[in-house]
């Protein structure tokens, strides 16, 4: 829960750290009209303000307030909004921690192609942390993360298949799977690491089919 928790942090921070340094730059005057556009619906101009309110700059610091434009900005249909949503209601920030409405927001962002959220998601339903375990729905949101190549849900997807979570176990899905995974990791082996353990356990013709299909194209 807390390697979630940071991940989802610094998710946040790099669109926190854009929108800091174009409010350093505002003066008082300009965030005044930034909040009249914001009050006329710019959903944009709301995002930025909830970005605004969360670090402090420029204006006296408010998690509450922050979390308000926020969900304003969801409200309207920004996706960025919607995972930030989420992440309020997962963790309580600025709201009551709520998980129901927390699953709502990614929900509302994952269906709109954002692939942090569809990644909570399956993250979710596979654990059955914040709801009632379902591997089938986890596996739905994996596999729309994994079409965009995330690495992370690439190899989530993979250990599903390998285990037999929610689908028929099948070693040459999780192979490709692992392998695509390991491609495109950064910041960790983990999927090497799972591709050469499993490797072991497979013949020569199974690896070679697994290396003929495409995982992107699982349903």
């Amino acid at each position: 829960m807390k390697i979630k928790f940071v991940t989802h942090l610094l998710s946040i921070i790099g669109v926190l750290f854009f929108t800091s340094t174009l409010a350093e730059k505002m003066t008082t005057k300009e965030i005044k009209k930034l909040t009249e556009e914001a009050e006329q619906g710019n959903i944009q101009a709301q995002f930025m303000l909830s970005s605004i309110y969360r670090i402090g700059d420029g204006v006296e610091k408010n998690i509450q307030t922050a979390t308000m434009w926020t969900i304003k900005s969801a409200e309207l249909g920004n996706a960025n909004a919607q995972y930030g949503a989420g992440l309020a209601y997962e963790f309580g920030t600025g709201v009551k921690q709520d998980n129901q409405k927390a699953i709502e927001w990614y929900t509302k962002a994952a269906e709109q192609g954002d692939v942090e959220s569809q990644l909570s998601l399956g993250d979710i339903y596979r654990e059955g942390k914040m709801t009632k375990q379902d591997y089938s729905e986890a596996i739905k949101w994996y596999t729309k993360a994994a079409k965009e190549i995330d690495a992370e849900a690439l190899y989530q997807l993979a250990l599903m298949y390998q285990r037999g979570q929610g689908v028929e176990k099948n070693n040459i899905i999780a192979y490709n799977l692992f392998t695509e995974a390991s491609e495109n990791e950064s910041d960790t082996n983990q999927s090497t690491l799972a591709l050469e353990k499993l490797e072991k356990e497979m013949t020569p013709e199974d690896i070679t089919k697994a290396e003929q299909i495409n995982p992107l194209e699982l349903e």
